[in-house]
């Protein structure tokens, strides 16, 4: 009933050092009006969650062509 894709980012301060590790879950269910709906897990640490959703909604809405 679902698709689980994990996923763990290293995060940045402002002045690029680096300060933490976050761990995260996509949890991707089927949804008869939208299609999907996506569900990120983890802490939201410098909006990051915001981050992975952008990034996987553009992934999951591309079309795939095959020649």
């Amino acid at each position: 009933n679902k698709i689980v894709l994990r996923t763990g980012f290293h995060h940045m301060d402002q002045h690029g050092y680096y300060c933490g590790w976050t761990n995260h879950d996509i949890i991707i269910t089927p949804d008869f009006y939208w299609g999907y709906n996506m569900r990120i897990t983890g802490p939201n640490k410098m909006d990051i969650k915001s981050y992975i959703s952008d990034t996987f909604e553009d992934i999951l809405r591309k079309e795939i062509c095959s020649s």
